[in-house]
């Protein structure tokens, strides 16, 4: 079986370093400014220190960077908070909307393109053993941060996404 591993291995990085190159070409962005403007998307008022998880940075000065880059670029905007001056939320602007939106794009392309030389059936037993997969691991709140961090959440057609199966 250490072969399966051992490609499964090879797969998965090969995977990641491609869409994230594409990613990065499309958008002109880092990884953490593509990550950053999805997750600003994807939630709701969203803060510095809640993008840190996402982006797996340490440190609050670190996503501080990659906001501050990403605002001074118009694609986001920052908002102190109403009832707590320590906190400051972030939102998208037009550019920054449009921006994702291209990034979502292209993540969806590569993929399908890569997904292409399965058939219908192939498909089907490809998601059935990867929603296996990933709810068989166990994620704190963090690794469901990193692991969704390209994620469509608009596009899951089920209940509940199996990364986030574990973590109730």
């Amino acid at each position: 079986m250490a072969y399966l591993e051992n490609i499964l291995g090879a797969f998965a990085l090969t995977l990641a370093d491609r869409l994230n190159s594409r990613l990065q070409s499309k958008s002109g962005r880092s990884e953490g400014g593509t990550i950053a403007l999805n997750q600003i998307a994807s939630r709701h008022n969203p803060t510095i220190d809640d993008l840190r998880s996402s982006l797996a940075v340490e440190t609050h000065s670190a996503a501080t960077r990659v906001v501050a880059r990403l605002e001074a670029d118009d694609l986001i905007t920052k908002t102190k908070s109403g009832t707590d001056s320590r906190f400051t939320h972030l939102a998208l602007t037009p550019k920054g909307k449009a921006v994702r939106k291209s990034i979502l794009r292209e993540k969806q392309s590569f993929l399908s393109d890569c997904l292409s030389v399965l058939n219908a059936e192939e498909r089907l037993a490809l998601e059935q053993l990867m929603q296996k997969m990933l709810a068989s691991m166990e994620f704190d709140e963090a690794g469901c941060d990193r692991t969704c961090r390209l994620c469509d959440t608009r596009t899951c057609q089920h209940p509940q996404c199996p990364v986030q199966i574990n973590t109730d």
